[in-house]
């Protein structure tokens, strides 16, 4: 691949590009490449090439029908396919649409679609058809083949019942001249009325997440910008997987913030957000004290710190403006802020004024965690007055050095000199996770405090 790509680069016109392409692979060279070969192939073959991926998966296809190379059939393939099939039309319509929905649920590892994903995309892939009804077409079309599963809670504008949404899409895409499964398009189960929803911002390694769906919550709708890896090398490979992938500050968009801009992006109906979980990044808030003296701090200009200075708080921001604006929609319900005790987040004065000072808790109580590290948590009103939190030494603390009295944990950050510790590491976990997650039981423990006031709030509504 090295010649190619030096006379890829070499080249100077689209014509030269190509007759170097086409001497690379030369009819008595006839070879094979992996999915893996043909990967790497596509992304260094458009790197300063002047390529387009588009140009260059035609071209493949072009060498595989001369039956000069040969490779296993992939999403980039047939998505290729069908841009090349001369007459516009039903099919090929269809058959652009189902592959981008494939693609776009390989690359983000959806297997199972929630509500929030599935408006996710027909936001991203509305495509040419103009119609969010295309990809719920492919969506069920894709549940009839068993590729994925939905979460049947699909509502219209307003939060409007649409349990034949399927019948819809299906009737939709058959008037268009798509050719869609024979099988029945069956009604969803019918949506709750009343049901306990929480947002969670910040999904991070899915601590607090796990915590969070075994406290009660009918329903728990995550949101982060990315999807971290969770587990350790050598293991299952294991993502997160937030129900919503954007920015607080992306979230923060809507008219009502990103607390209820992200509960009915999910199909929630007023009345039924009970509680709001937000872990803003603290990557620099807990460590700005020492950054600038750092050799990271060093490395880097004022402007360039300022910038991510800014950029951290426009997140925070937008946790704070979601709470205030959530509880005045609907001052019953709750929420938690979390972050690392060592946080800087607590000498910000907006978050004071809207905050308060928190608490300040042990993770070792709760289990998982092996290390000494405390957070501090910024609690609704009637939360904090009804939480009791575990006291590492207590009988129902999971921490059997606390317990015993032991002056060290078992595992520590930095273990000095001679020290017994170890450092922090959670079979199963990846270093990143094991050192960032919250305790999936401090999580239980919050989310059940919440969900037990909110509803004692309501008057004992049933929920789910």
């Amino acid at each position: 691949m090295g010649k190619l790509m030096k006379g890829l680069k070499e080249a100077r016109t689209e014509d030269q590009q190509w007759t170097v392409m086409m001497k690379h692979i030369h009819p008595t060279k006839r070879k094979h490449l992996t999915e893996a070969e043909m990967k790497k192939f596509r992304r260094s073959a458009t790197i300063g090439t002047g390529w387009t991926v588009q140009q260059l998966d035609a071209w493949v296809e072009e060498c595989i029908d001369m039956g000069w190379i040969t490779t296993p059939m992939t999403l980039h393939r047939e998505l290729a396919i069908a841009g090349r099939m001369t007459e516009d039309g039903p099919e090929k319509e269809h058959m652009i649409m189902k592959t981008r929905v494939k693609y776009y649920l390989a690359e983000k590892g959806w297997k199972h679609l929630r509500a929030a994903q599935l408006a996710t995309l027909k936001d991203n892939l509305r495509g040419g058809s103009g119609s969010g009804r295309a990809v719920e077409a492919i969506a069920w079309e894709m549940e009839v083949e068993g590729a994925i599963t939905l979460e049947d809670r699909i509502r219209g504008k307003g939060g409007s019942d649409r349990r034949d949404w399927r019948e819809q899409a299906k009737s939709w895409a058959t008037d268009r001249g798509w050719v869609m499964p024979q099988a029945t398009a069956q009604q969803g189960a019918p949506i709750p009325l009343e049901e306990a929803a929480l947002v969670e911002l910040g999904t991070g390694y899915e601590g607090a997440t796990e915590g969070l769906r075994q406290s009660g919550w009918d329903r728990v709708i995550s949101l982060d910008c990315t999807q971290h890896t969770i587990s350790a090398r050598g293991t299952v490979k294991r993502v997160s997987n937030p129900d919503v992938l954007t920015t607080f500050q992306q979230a923060a968009n809507h008219p009502q913030g990103a607390m209820v801009g992200t509960a009915q992006q999910a199909g929630v109906l007023k009345g039924n957000l009970g509680g709001m979980w937000a872990s803003p990044c603290c990557t620099l808030w807990t460590t700005l004290q020492n950054l600038i003296q750092s050799k990271e701090g060093g490395q880097q200009s004022a402007v360039q710190l300022e910038e991510r200075v800014q950029e951290e708080l426009q997140g925070i921001n937008a946790v704070l403006d979601g709470i205030v604006l959530a509880r005045a929609r609907d001052p019953t319900i709750q929420y938690c802020v979390e972050q690392p005790a060592t946080s800087s987040l607590k000498d910000i004065a907006r978050v004071r004024s809207v905050l308060g000072e928190g608490i300040v808790v042990q993770g070792c109580a709760y289990g998982e965690r092996k290390s000494g590290k405390k957070y501090r948590l910024w609690l609704s009103p009637e939360t904090e007055a009804a939480f009791r939190p575990i006291l590492p030494r207590s009988s129902e603390s999971a921490c059997e050095e606390c317990k015993s009295g032991a002056r060290e944990h078992q595992q520590g950050y930095a273990p000095a000199a001679g020290s017994s510790q170890g450092r922090i590491k959670t079979p199963g976990l990846s270093g990143k996770a094991a050192r960032n997650r919250v305790p999936p039981n401090l999580a239980a423990h919050v989310g059940t405090v919440m969900r037990t006031v909110w509803k004692n709030l309501n008057g004992n509504k049933t929920c789910g």
